[in-house]
This record gives C-alpha cells, structure tokens and sequence, in this order.
C-alpha cells in the first residue's frame, strides 16, 4: 500500500529528469527494507515477489472511474488470491510508467532487500524457487545468492539442484567484469562452491594481486583460490607481489624496531609498521599454500645471497623458504638443488626456539632430509602448541605378542584369498579394526609392521576383489606416462629421503634403493608423489620389482586413484590442471564438519585458514612428516578395504583430532605447519561408523559427481 500511495503520488511528475519526489523515494527505501525484514513471512514474500515480477510488465491505463484508485482495503483482510490481483490492478491505474527510472530505482531496492530477507530463512525448496524467479539475469541479486551459499552449504546445494549454476555460466558473458568477480568470488568461499565454479574461475580468472591488497575481503578468501594451482601460478608470477614484498621487507629492516615488529603479532607492532608487517604476514601466508612451490622456476627471483642480509631479511627469507619445504615436496626438492645451502645449522637435535634465525634454519635443513611424524621427527614449533603433543609412552608388546600380530595378518591374507566380492570385505575390516585396537594399545616396531602392512596392501590391491576394482563412472582417462628427463635430479632427492626414512624405521634401504629406478622408469613424473615412495616403502621388504610395478600399475589403472594420487592429476594436467577429486573429498568433509564439529570449523574460520588448504597439504604429501608412519600405512589400508568413500570420514576424523591445535593457534599459519598430533585410529573406529551409516548415500553421490 506504502509503494502504491508514492507511485499515485508521482503521477504529476512524470518527467524523467530530477523531482523533488526522489528525495523522498530514497528515504522511503530503508522504511520499507525494515518493513520486508520484520515480517519474516514467507507468504508475504512470495506474495510481494509475485507483485513485483508482474510490475516489470505492467502498462499503464487511465482510470476509469473514483473506484480504480480505491485501494482494495476489504480484500486485503480476506486470505484469498483475490487481493493479488486487485492490487495489481489497482497498480496499472496509479503507476506511472515501468519505464520510470524512480520506479526501477525502487523495484530494484525492493527485489534486493526481499532476496536478502528470504534466504535469512531456514532453507527449502520454494524459497529456493521464489528467489531464483526473481534474480532472473541480476548480478546483484545472484550475489546475495552465492554470499548466502558462502555462509550455508545447505542453501548451495538446494541452488545447485535448482540449476543455479547452468544459469551463472550463461550469464557470466554478459556481466561486467567487477559484477561478475563478485558473485564468483563469494561462490567460491566453500569447498564445495569451488568444486562448483573452479572451471568458470579459470575462464574468468580474478585479480588475486587486488584481493591481497584489499583488506574487505580477507585473507582466506585469497587462500581459498589459491587452492587452484593456475592461481598460484598467476599470483607467483606477477612482479608487483615480489616488488611490494621487497619494499615492505627494506622498510622494516631500515626501521629501529623492525626486528621486534616481525616477532610479534600485527596489533602490537609500531603504528608506522603495522602496514608493512600485515603485508608481509599476507605474503609470507601466501607461501604457504600447497602449489606455490611447485613454480620451480620462479622461485629463484625469491632467493637473495642470505650471508649478507640484515636480520629482518634474513629472517623473513628463511621464513618463505621453511614454507615451500612443508608445503609440498616440490619446494624441497628446488630448494635442495641450490648450490649454495645459507640454511646449515650446527643443532644437533633441536634448536633452541629462542632463536628464530636458527630455529627455522634447522627447519629447513631437516625438511630436506627427513620425513616423519610428530615422534619420528618432531618439529620446533611454539610452546604453545608443543606442549599438546607430549604423550606417555607405550609399552611394548612381547616376543608373543609380535607372534600373535603376524598371525592375524597372516589369517587377514587367507581371508583375501577365500573372499569372492567386495561384500566379503567388511568381515576383513571388522578383523582389521581389532587388529588396529591391539597395535594402538602395544605397538610393534615399525620395521616389522611396516612388512605386515605391505603385505596386506599388496593383496588387496591385486587380488581385484577389492572396491578399488569398482569401475567408476567418468570419461576420464589417464594418458601413458611421461618419463623423466635424464639429468634429474629427482632420482637422487627420492632416494636421500627413503634411505633416511628407512633407516628411522629400522628398515634394509637397499631393496628399497634398487626398486626406485624401475619405478621411475615405469611411471615417469606420475613416481614424483608421495604415495608412491610409500607404497614402495611399504612393498618393498617382500616385494620384487615385477611385483611392485604391477601392484602401482593396478592402481594407476583404477578410476580411483585420482583420488589418492595427486601427481597422477598434476603431471598430465587432467580436470584443467586443478585436483578436482581432492576438492570433492574436500567438500564432503566440509560438509559433515559443520553438522559434527561446528566448533571447528568456526576456529578456522576466525583464523582465516581454509579447510581445503589444510587438507590438500596432507594429501599431496600422502600424510609425510605430517602423520606417523603407521598411521599412514593404515590410512591406507582403510582406503584399500572400503574403498575410496572412505577418504572424506577418514580426513574428518584427523581434522576432528586436530582440534587442541586448532582452538589454541592464533594465526592460520600455526594450523597449517603443525603435525598431526599422537594419533590412535582406533578411538574413532565407533564415530567412523556412525558417520559411514549416516552420509553414505551423500558420500557415494558425491563422489561420483566427476
């Protein structure tokens, strides 16, 4: 009635230029904006977006008497259909023209703040609907849309049932770039709105250069799309990030207070640095996302002769390269190529955290060198966080006992071979998990389970009974390997870093050293990957290289393994080069996270740290030096019983165990780098199950959604 008094009022002023009208048309939109919000009725709304639909099209027509301009007050008491269009009528006789710009100006303020108003709501089908009717081709509107689906996942997957997406990538053309950067920007906030848009991103890529620097969109969003690695690569190679970070870097280095700035938080720096430490902190974040390193050959431009650098630099130098080397095993193995090695510490087991310089010298030494969770090689790290990773020791097991484990594994095997499906495996895995429960209580050494474990992996994958021999729905297809080139230096990295681990696990190095060069000839780039060098751990003990090679070409060979195989995806640039598996395991535990554990996911989100970016840290680097060694081994043998619907419940119990270091880190940063704390899988064997009996049919659905 509100909107029809000021429309009738505007009749004798119809020009299209300046009226003293427009000033009370603008105070009169936050009026009927709290109007709209306060009612929080779905009827009215539905209502008012069927009446505002109809405006768009409605012509005007004189009046034909006193009563075309009565306003319909009976009908309006009366709960019918009636009412609507009388009112409608009663609109065509007051309203000016549909044309009018103040007319537009407040069907556009009107449609907005009604958009806003109903996804406030609790998510359904027809709000779904009514909203999608009346976003019609608005950038503006179809904002709102993915802001909300940013903030609710369930309002993302009831847009997406609804085709929401068919309709953003054909209107994406039409929109300016500025409209259309901010729908996709909010979109791709969640896991799963990245799995989404991540192709549209990639034909429409963002300025993440502009985001960095913009402080209203925060950092995770940057963090966030530099999940994928043609980000990072375009943000790695844009001179201004180097250009701006080496200004910032002089200005706190030529600052009396510089070096104390750089130790302590933003907030407590000087005043004048605050700038300069908050944009050195957001690069210095950036550096830590998993695909930054793998921009070998722009990481040189980085990298100053550190022997006759100032504190400051030298210190946020070594800072950028103790991020490449746990970001991935890219960064260490460009890192470990230098000719000259500034990182050299004379710690002879851990350095003292007092200080920083030599603290993440050792580091970074010990990154190109060792592998292993947090009691096979702890990292310094705060005190803080280091204080939630003492543990009790375990006691352990007996001449017996150790007789006892490798009986069961050995009654595992002959249950493999007596099995004639898949459907037999869950009588494996019920045996498994006991086996599981017996090792968390008295761990056997790790070079004796290491050969059980292998064992058992090795027929489950070649006894092609398994649900990894399950044929997977996609038109993907993985092309041959690519070899690598002769003068690699790859061989020899792999190779210094298995004969370390292996001697820490108190295994024989030489079978393991004579089997790689096979592996890398059979598999080219594809055997750059952590899984590989830990199945090739695992395998071989007993293994021959025949063996070997057929037990990794199976898997290869499997549509699953571009679940468990990053480099599989990245050396043949499968799914435009992104690890769009990884992003829909990813998904799925976002998803399962904000119904099981809200508390988490609220810490990362006051941290800035997206879940996807901690998740593809572990993947890619299959777990090492994240995880302890039979913890990955029996991540993998879970993954081999029940199959690849198993990896998100499996991730969302370590994200789920993570917790103590998630509430107590105060920057992103602290999440990101910090081990895997003591894990016993078998604690959350119960809570594994009831997630499996719960999300199943989400978790299948999902999964093959490529």
């Amino acid at each position: 009635m509100c909107i029809a008094q000021v429309w009738r009022s505007d009749a004798g002023c119809c020009a299209l230029g300046t009226s003293p009208l427009d000033t009370m048309h603008s105070a009169m939109d936050s009026k009927l904006s709290t109007l709209i919000y306060s009612r929080r009725s779905i009827k009215l709304y539905k209502t008012l977006t069927y009446i505002l639909l109809k405006i768009r099209t409605l012509e005007h027509e004189r009046p034909k008497d006193i009563t075309s301009v009565a306003f319909p007050y009976s009908l309006a008491m009366v709960d019918n259909h009636d009412f609507i269009e009388n009112a409608l009528r009663y609109l065509k006789f007051t309203l000016v023209s549909k044309d009018h710009p103040r007319i537009i100006a407040m069907v556009d303020h009107l449609s907005n703040a009604l958009v806003k108003a109903m996804l406030e709501l609790s998510p359904e089908n027809s709000i779904c609907s009514t909203v999608l009717s009346l976003a019609q081709n608005s950038p503006a509107l179809h904002t709102l849309i993915a802001q909300a689906c940013s903030s609710n996942l369930i309002w993302l997957d009831l847009f997406t049932k609804a085709s929401w997406l068919t309709t953003i990538r054909k209107l994406c053309p039409e929109w300016t770039s500025l409209e259309r950067n901010k729908a996709l920007f909010y979109l791709a906030q969640s896991t799963q709105g990245l799995v989404l848009c991540y192709e549209i991103l990639l034909l429409y890529p963002l300025n993440l250069f502009e985001l960095l620097q913009n402080p209203e969109y925060g950092m995770s969003a940057t963090l966030q799309l530099l999940n994928i690695p043609a980000y990072a690569s375009m943000l790695f190679q844009n001179p201004e990030l180097k250009t701006i970070y080496m200004a910032k870097q002089k200005e706190l280095a030529e600052h009396f207070y510089g070096l104390e700035a750089i130790y302590s938080l933003c907030e407590e720096a000087p005043y004048e640095l605050r700038d300069a430490v908050d944009m050195v902190d957001k690069i210095e974040l950036v550096m830590w996302t998993p695909f930054i390193a793998i921009q070998q050959d722009k990481i040189s431009p980085w990298l100053n002769d550190l022997n006759d650098q100032h504190d400051v630099s030298l210190n946020l130098t070594l800072t950028i390269m103790q991020a490449w080397t746990t970001s991935s095993h890219f960064g260490s193995f460009y890192l470990s190529e230098l000719s000259y090695q500034p990182w050299k510490c004379d710690c002879p087991i851990n350095p003292c955290c007092i200080d920083p310089i030599a603290c993440k010298m050792h580091r970074i030494q010990q990154s190109l060198l060792f592998v292993g969770g947090i009691t096979e090689v702890p990292r310094p790290t705060t005190f803080e966080l280091s204080s939630l990773c003492i543990q009790k020791p375990m006691g352990r097991p007996s001449t017996a006992m150790l007789g006892e484990f490798e009986a069961q594994f050995h009654h595992l095997l002959s249950e493999i071979d007596h099995s004639t499906s898949y459907l037999d495996f869950k009588r494996i895995g019920d045996h498994f998990w006991h086996l599981i429960t017996e090792i968390d209580a008295s761990p056997p050494p790790s070079a004796k389970l290491t050969i059980w474990m292998g064992d058992f992996f090795y027929n489950l994958l070649v006894c092609g009974k398994s649900k990894l021999d399950i044929p997977y729905p996609t038109t993907i297809s993985i092309p041959e390997p690519v070899s690598i080139d002769q003068e690699s230096k790859w061989p020899k990295f792999i190779n210094t870093w298995l004969k370390n681990y292996n001697h820490q696990l108190g295994l024989e190095s030489l079978p393991c050293s004579s089997l790689l060069p096979v592996v890398l000839k059979t598999l080219g780039e594809e055997a750059c990957d952590p899984l590989v060098w830990s199945i090739l751990l695992m395998l071989s003990q007993r293994h021959d290289q025949k063996q070997v090679s057929e037990c990794l070409l199976r898997l290869r060979h499997s549509s699953f393994a571009l679940f468990l195989w990053p480099q599989l995806i990245l050396s043949h640039q499968l799914f435009h080069g992104c690890p769009a598996p990884m992003y829909v395991t990813a998904s799925i535990v976002e998803w399962i996270l904000n119904q099981k554990c809200p508390k988490i996911m609220i810490a990362l989100r006051r941290l800035q740290c997206p879940l996807l970016t901690m998740l593809l840290r572990w993947e890619l680097n299959c777990f090492w030096s994240y995880m302890d060694w039979p913890n990955v081994m029996i991540y993998l043998d879970l993954v081999g019983i029940y199959g690849i619907d198993y990896i998100p419940l499996l991730l969302a119990a370590l994200v789920k165990h993570m917790r103590p270091v998630i509430f107590q880190a105060t920057k992103s940063k602290d999440v990101l780098d910090a081990q895997i704390p003591v894990l016993k899988w078998s604690t959350y064997q119960t809570w594994l199950s009831h997630l499996h009996n719960q999300y199943h049919d989400m978790i299948k659905e999902r999964m093959r959604s490529l």
